[in-house]
Order: C-alpha cells, then structure tokens, then sequence
C-alpha cells in the first residue's frame, strides 16, 4: 500500500510483466482509495511498459523500491544497484502510479552512490529514507558497528559516504531498528531495540538512540563573524534542519541571523512551567527562536516563543500556534518589550483559522502599556455546488477594542470601533466610538459605497473603487461627504476602465463642488487636470493643465504646461530610461538644473542655473572594513563656495542600518575638521548618546572611531521607545511620565529640586480619536505652574486650563482657556474656514469661489 496522489489516503499499486509496444517489460496498475472505503480500480498506468526495469529476480542485482527521490511529495520507482551493476537510477512518478514517459524510456541516474563491488549482502542492508528532512530519499546502511549513509543531492546524485561508529555490535537476529525523530529536532534518528545480547561485543538488552546529525543550534553569537573568515558563522554552523534561511546580509554592513528549534522544546518549557499544551502537533515543527540584527558594530536581539500548536487530522493541516510572544531585548536606556499575540486556529470555525484575536504590549516586569481584542464573525456567500458540500465563508472583523493601561499609571482607558463590509471584502462602515469613559464626545462614523455595489463594476469586475465616501457623527450628521465619478460617465457607480475623471466635494447643504477633473491616455496615464473654475466653453480663462509622457515608454511626464488664462507655464523634464531618474529639469521660470548619476542611478552631481560646473557633487563608499573589522559606509559632499571652483567638503558616515553616525566636514581654520552627528544607538535602535561638535586638527576626512569624549545628550525612553528623560551634559535632565492618553511633561527647571519652579510641569490630555497621523487629538492642556493670577510666585502649584473642540474633520473649531476666554471657528464640508469669533479679533466671516 502507498499514496500514490497526495490525499493522504493509501492507494494500492500492483506490477505485472506484459508485451507492450516496446516489447517484454513491466506496467502497472492502480487500485485509488476513495476514502469511502472503495477503490477505484486503474487498470494500466502507462501507455507501454516502464522501460529498463527489470523483469525477473535474476536480472536484479539490486532491490526495486519506492521512495520520493526529487522532492514532489510523489513516491518514486527506484533501482538500487550498487556501482559495479551500473548504480541506482529512478523513474519519476507523475501521479495515479504512473512513472516517466513509458515510451521514451525516461529515468534518471544517480551518480556517486556506494559500491559493494556487487556483493548482494551489502546491497540488501540498503534502505532510503529521508535522514535529513529536505524532502529527498537519501541512502542508509546499518552493519556491525557502523551507520553509513549517502544525503540525496537534488534529486541527481549522491554525496559522498559519511560514517558514524559506535561501540557494540548490531546484530539483526535479535535486535532491530528504526527511523524516527526521537528529540524533536526536526532530524531523524535511529532507534535500537536489542531483544537478547548474543554475545559480548553485541549491543545490550533494551532502547538505545543514535543521532545522525549533531544538532548545531545554541552556537549563534552575536560578534556574527567570530572567525574572520568574512561568512557568517550561523550560516557557516548550520540550523536544526535543512531548507531554513540562515542569514541575510544587505552588503554594507546589515547582517540578520536566523536561529531555529523545534516546537517540541516550545511544548516542554510550557509543560514545565505548569501550562501544559491543550493540542499537539503529531510531527516536528522548526520555529524561529531567535533573529540578530548586526548593524556592522552591535547586534540587537528579538526572541520568540510560542504556545498551544494545532493540527487539523481531518484537514491534515498544521495551523500554527495559538498564541506567540516576541522578546525586543533592551538594555538601561530601553527595556526589553514583550508583545504578544493570540490567534484562532480554526478549532470551532475553520474559517477563522489565523485570524488575530488578541494583542497587548507589556515590559519585562509584565506591567501592560496597551491591549486590543478583536471579534471576528463569518458570513456564508456561497453553497457549494456540484456535490461539493463545502461553502464559501467570509471571515470579517466586527470590531476591535483597544484597552490603554500603561503600566497601571492612572485608570485604564478603553477605545472601540467596529466595522461592517460588503461581500467582497471592502470595509464600508467605521464606527470610531472613541473613549468609553464618560464625559468625551469623540464618536465619528466613515461610511463608503464601492463600485462592487453597482453593476457596471460587477460586469468589469472592478470591485474595489470608493464611489461616494461620507463622514457624520454618532447621530449621523453629515460632517464631508465626496463622490468619484470614472471614465467619462456622469453617473454614479458607472465604471468601466477605473480612471477617475471627476470628483465632487460637499460644501454645505445641497451645494456640491467638482474639485478635480481628469483626463487619460490610452495607458492610464493623466494627461490634463482641471480645478473647479475650469469652463469647457471658455478654455482660454485657463484653470486646467497638462501633462505629455514619453514617446517610447509612455512612463515618464516631460513637460507640463499650467494654463493661467493669461499666460502659459511650462515646465520640462529628461529622463534616463533604464534608471528611471530625471537628467535635467527646467522649472516654469526657464531657469534648468542637470544632474547626473552612477551606474546604480545614485545622484553624483547637481549643476544649478548659472553655473558653468557643477555646484554640488556626491562620492559613495560602501562596506569598508575599519582596522577593527567593523564595517562603515559614507557619502562625500563637495559643495562649491567660489567662483574659482574652490569647495567646502564634508563627509557623512552611516551604519550598515543606514542610520548617520558621524559627519566631518571642514573647519574654520586650515586642517581643522569639526566632527558632528556622533551618535551610539541603544538596544532597541535609538538614539542613547548624541555627543555635541568638537574639533579635530588631522585635515582628514578619513573616519577616525569617535573619542566620545566630548558632552553629550543621554536619553532613556521606555519599551515602546517613548522618550522618558533626556540628560544634558551638566546634569540636568527633562522628564515625561505617561499615564492612559495623558502625558506629563517637565522640563530640566521643573525637576531641579533647587529651582523655584520645581514640582511645576505640563499635562496633556488626549481623546479617543486619531488624527491623519494616527496620534491622539489633544483635548485639554493643564499648565502646572508657580504663578498666581495676578502674576506672582505662590509656593503651592496652581493648574490652569486650557479645553480644545474639534469637528469630526480634525479641524480646531474653538477654545476655552483658563481665563474662560473663548474663541470659536467655523468650517465647511472641505476645511475651509467660514466664521471666526475671536475674543481680541471680534468676528470674521470668509467667503471662497469653488477653487
């Protein structure tokens, strides 16, 4: 019995001598289980016999069996032989127990396999199995005190023999042995069982364990090139199993090392600490462990572990872990952050397999700064059909909900939205609910209508184009609402190609404005734009522009020209094909700038309108080795200072994370240098010290490893690298503290227990929404000062408050300060400023045509 087609269901293959058109050979037929219990019966296989194979016992010389020789998952015909008869050579299986071209006779040699001198004995101790689970069958012989084996090597040869020895004797009448992975290393081992030890130098009674491979992991250092002999020694070492990427290196200095164990050792640890795996995964599992980062100077270290792995036996699937952490090690300027991750793996809904379903941010002491869970449902939008009784289920995220608790600092925040999609996977509700605590109006609903909502698009099967996008508040009131009309057509939802030609803003009321118009070429490229003043009728009133590609690529815009009404502007560019960078540009004056470039398109020299050379050139150097072997890459500037073409030089160095760590540029003074930008980064990737300028009298530009001597700026932050103090060089230091969407700020007089203003300090108070740059919106500022009302020093610290309002655009609409001075501001649907009722001002009323 044997899988003969990968559905983890045994098939039975059955061989028989024949006269096929090639003459007297071996075929096959095929007996497919259809996991009904039935078989289906495949009465012959192949077109004609499977040439070369042979037909009786006596032409053997060898041992004719299956196995998976090239890695497709399929079980191979294969002829051992030894190399005296001619070696081992295999016949592709392509599915259903067919092998090769029957007619062409296909096999394939292995070459390099062992040689016996033809002595059946030897040839009957071979076996193939796979020894070091890359998918190929390799060669394996127990006899006497000896293991030997061959490692398959593509599918084309065997490598050469390797041999371990051990110290009694097997002997197969009263011991056997078999292959299996014993430790959980991914790698197989061999496992012993002596029934009766028959004489003295024979293994004794009981198990015993072999390991074919050293298991090389535990090795990985973090000086990555520990012996100098420029490869990376965790590739050099090897993992825990084969295939797995080892090591990347960006060439100028970034290497990432790759360690791996098996999820055994995940499942013991967890065992081990009292929280015992509730599934198990029936086969070894290589997890990532660890990944080290090396910027060229230091390596910065991310651990993994993982928890609860999952296997479907019905499905025959591995669905990964139900949950995982990541370690960011940090050091005294930033502490270790722990992230961790829930998922579902499909137990109770199959759907919903991989779905995260929690996540939360923790510090070494496991004090949580933030969490957020997730809902998921599914929907069914299909039955099967034909007798397939599977359906098609959309898996959806209703909602998320963010708990803010840093640290236990204050009382835990909550934040919540939830979501609503169509069929197609388009979200077209989001309901930002905002801070669940009472007191905040921060609620905004985005609702947006796809083109997979109409049937044009259906029938073009453009699905995801946003058709009308609208904003409002919790009541809903309307707060901007903008419509995108496509290829020319003038009604909503139309749509063939997916070129917005036209978009209309709301202002107010019914009145709506065309904000953009568009046109295209035949290769989707825009050639003109026009703004809302633009009359067809009335072109020479200009409010339009256009834009011309380049004739061979119709990639690259050459020129624009922006029609005023009164004049024509027009702006020029060249480019280089291949580099896809611009050679020279003229601006709308006329005047123009020509560049130029290296072979890898990097700019190497700017010439600037009335210059007759270059103004500013650029020089690169990458992955040079330092006396210390430490790699550093750097970038020469010489910018032109003198009619002559004298220039003022400069060189700025990187690490191999592309990060500055020094500039040198020339001084006041002949042979002075003043070296700038010195930097040394922390654990976790940030600034730790930044070192002010200091002079150098060398007149090189050469890198020369910083004396970090001079004053410096040390700043600490917290896991999530949150600045939290920043020292100056004399000692004085800046704090902020954070507690759930508040932050509290003092600056170096209000920590210096000897200043007047000490214990004095800033608190900023955020609501539930995010801006355009996904921070909090600030809603309140309390100044904590040593001032009275009337302007003079109190001891005790007074608070005096300032309160901001927002529209649901993120616009300021007004004011309270804490003098309960208001001031109140006024928008349309697009942003723009309408009324404004100013306590020093008075009020202001704006006015603006559609443009």
């Amino acid at each position: 019995s044997v899988d003969l087609n990968f559905d983890k269901q045994m098939d039975t293959l059955r061989s028989f001598t024949t006269v096929g058109a090639s003459g007297l050979g071996v075929a096959f037929s095929a007996y497919l289980n259809r996991g009904d219990g039935h078989l289906d019966f495949v009465p012959q296989t192949t077109t004609d016999i499977v040439k070369g194979v042979p037909t009786s016992f006596s032409e053997m010389r060898g041992a004719l069996v299956l196995a998976d020789m090239n890695g497709d998952r399929l079980l191979d015909l294969v002829w051992l032989k030894d190399a005296t008869n001619g070696g081992p050579r295999y016949w592709p299986a392509i599915g259903n127990g067919q092998f090769d071209d029957s007619v062409s006779g296909y096999s394939v040699p292995l070459t390099d396999g062992p040689d016996f001198g033809g002595a059946p004995g030897e040839m009957e101790k071979l076996e193939l199995a796979d020894l070091n689970e890359d998918g190929l069958a390799d060669l394996l012989q127990v006899t006497g005190s000896q293991v030997r084996y061959w490692l398959n090597e593509g599918g084309t040869q065997f490598g050469k023999q390797s041999t371990l020895s051990f110290s009694a004797q097997f002997d197969p009448s009263s011991a056997t042995y078999r292959l299996m992975d014993m430790d959980g290393d991914g790698l197989q081992d061999l496992v012993f069982y002596v029934r009766a030890q028959l004489t003295p130098d024979a293994m004794a009674q009981g198990f015993w364990m072999l390991r074919l491979f050293r298991d090389k992991q535990g090795q990985l250092t973090d000086k990555i090139d520990n012996d100098k002999d420029g490869l990376i020694d965790e590739a050099d070492e090897g993992n825990s199993g084969p295939n797995l990427l080892g090591s990347i290196s960006n060439g100028i200095g970034k290497t990432t090392s790759l360690l791996y164990g098996a999820h055994v050792q995940e499942m013991l640890r967890d065992a081990a600490q009292g929280n015992p795996w509730k599934t198990v995964v029936p086969f070894a599992t290589p997890v990532l462990q660890r990944l080290d980062v090396h910027d060229g100077s230091r390596a910065y270290i991310t651990r993994f572990s993982y928890h609860d792995g999952y296997y479907d036996g019905k499905e025959k699937e591995f669905r990964g872990f139900a949950s995982a952490e990541r370690l960011e090690e940090g050091d005294a300027s930033a502490p270790d952050l722990i992230t961790r991750y829930h998922f579902d793996t499909g137990v109770t809904v199959e759907a919903l397999k991989g779905k995260a379903l929690a996540m939360a941010e923790r510090n070494g002491a496991s004090q949580e700064f933030h969490s957020e869970t997730y809902s998921w449902t599914t929907k069914k939008l299909l039955d099967g059909s034909g007798g397939d009784s599977r359906s098609v289920i959309f898996a959806k995220q209703d909602s998320k909900l963010r708990t803010v608790a840093e640290q236990g600092h204050g009382d835990p925040v909550q934040l919540r939205w939830e979501f609503e999609y169509d069929d197609y996977g388009n979200t077209t509700v989001v309901r930002e609910l905002g801070r669940l605590d009472s007191g905040w109006d921060d609620e905004r609903t985005t609702v947006t209508c796809y083109s997979a909502g109409y049937p044009s698009g259906l029938a073009a099967w453009i699905l995801d184009q946003p058709i009308e996008h609208s904003i409002t508040d919790e009541n809903g009131k309307l707060a901007a609402r903008q419509r995108h009309y496509y290829d020319g057509n003038t009604s909503l939802g139309v749509i063939s190609k997916g070129n917005e030609t036209k978009t209309e803003d709301w202002v107010h009321d019914t009145t709506y404005i065309t904000s953009k118009r568009s046109d295209y070429d035949a290769y989707g490229n825009v050639i003109a734009l026009y703004d809302p003043l633009y009359d067809a009728a009335a072109k020479a009133g200009g409010h339009y522009r256009e834009i011309d590609y380049d004739q061979d690529f119709h990639t690259f815009p050459t020129q624009e020209r922006i029609y005023t009404g009164k004049t024509v502007l027009t702006a020029k560019a060249d480019f280089d094909p291949g580099l896809g960078v611009v050679n020279n540009y003229t601006e709308f004056n006329g005047f123009t700038n020509v560049y130029a470039y290296d072979a890898f398109g990097r700019l190497t020299s700017i010439r600037k309108p009335g210059d007759s050379g270059t103004t500013v050139e650029y020089g690169y150097a990458l992955a040079r080795k330092l006396a210390d072997g430490k790699l550093i890459n750097w970038v020469d500037l010489h910018q032109r200072e003198t009619d002559g073409g004298g220039t003022v030089d400069s060189r700025q160095f990187f690490d191999g994370l592309g990060r500055k760590v020094m500039t040198r540029a020339e001084g006041e003074f002949p042979g002075q240098i003043v070296v700038s930008d010195t930097v040394q980064f922390n654990a976790q990737k940030t600034p730790w010290r930044q070192y002010l300028p200091y002079f150098e009298t060398n007149a090189s530009l050469d890198y020369q490893a910083p004396t970090f001597a001079s004053a410096y700026v040390e700043h600490f932050y917290d896991p999530l690298g949150r600045e939290l103090k920043a020292v100056q060089p004399t000692g004085e230091f800046s704090q902020i503290e954070y507690q759930p969407l508040v932050k509290r700020v003092h600056d170096e007089e209000q920590t210096n227990p000897n200043s007047p203003h000490f214990g004095a300090g800033m608190r900023y108070i955020e609501d539930g929404l995010e801006n355009n740059k996904g921070a909090g919106r600030l809603r309140e500022v309390h100044e904590i000062v040593k001032i009275g009302d009337d302007g003079n020093p109190i001891n005790a610290p007074a608070t005096w408050i300032t309160r901001y309002r927002y529209d649901l655009l993120d616009n300021l609409t007004g004011y309270t300060d804490s003098q309960n001075n208001q001031k109140t501001i006024e928008y349309d649907g697009l942003g723009r400023q309408t009324f404004m009722n100013d306590p020093d001002r008075g009020q202001v009323r704006y006015e603006y045509d559609d443009a």
